[in-house]
């Protein structure tokens, strides 16, 4: 999906956490169309956005649960994937926290980060317990392309 000139209403805004560090997953909505926008603010300011949250399964990708628990273990930025001819390169691995709308004590879960080489695509893969693993693409995008502006869906109805 192309992100230029696109706005969404704000549904939601979730935090997460791992030892590492925090970001946010913002939740918007226009009509039909669907982003989820990540950042993460750490030497300086990371964003992704996705379209489409339908997670793929470890199949899909090339990989099963002995490998991650591999990359997992060597904890290595050496380490790498290939995923349809791209080949995305370990980030890190931890236990992270999910917090619904920013609020509560937060729902535990396993992540794995991979980068893209070119360093334009980011794959993540979860685990949930009692949920199967779950793998989800989004893009890098340029933080100066993003605004936030106060407004009320009520204002466009008029």
């Amino acid at each position: 999906m192309e992100y230029d000139d696109l706005y969404f209403f704000l549904e939601r805004i979730d935090r997460y956490e791992t030892p590492g560090g925090a970001w946010h997953e913002l939740y918007g909505v226009d009509g039909d169309n669907r982003v989820w926008v990540e950042w993460s603010e750490g030497y300086e300011l990371f964003v992704t956005a996705s379209d489409n949250r339908q997670p793929v399964g470890l199949s899909s990708i090339g990989l099963n649960e002995e490998e991650l628990v591999r990359l997992d273990e060597e904890n290595s930025i050496d380490n790498y994937i290939t995923v349809e001819g791209r080949r995305y390169s370990y980030r890190t691995s931890s236990e992270a926290l999910y917090f619904k709308d920013n609020q509560g004590e937060g729902e535990g879960f396993y992540l794995w980060d991979f980068m893209a080489e070119d360093e334009l695509r980011v794959l993540s893969v979860s685990k949930w317990e009692g949920m199967p693993f779950e793998a989800y693409f989004s893009e890098v995008i340029s933080p100066d392309s993003v605004s936030l502006y106060k407004g009320d869906r009520s204002e466009l109805r008029s």
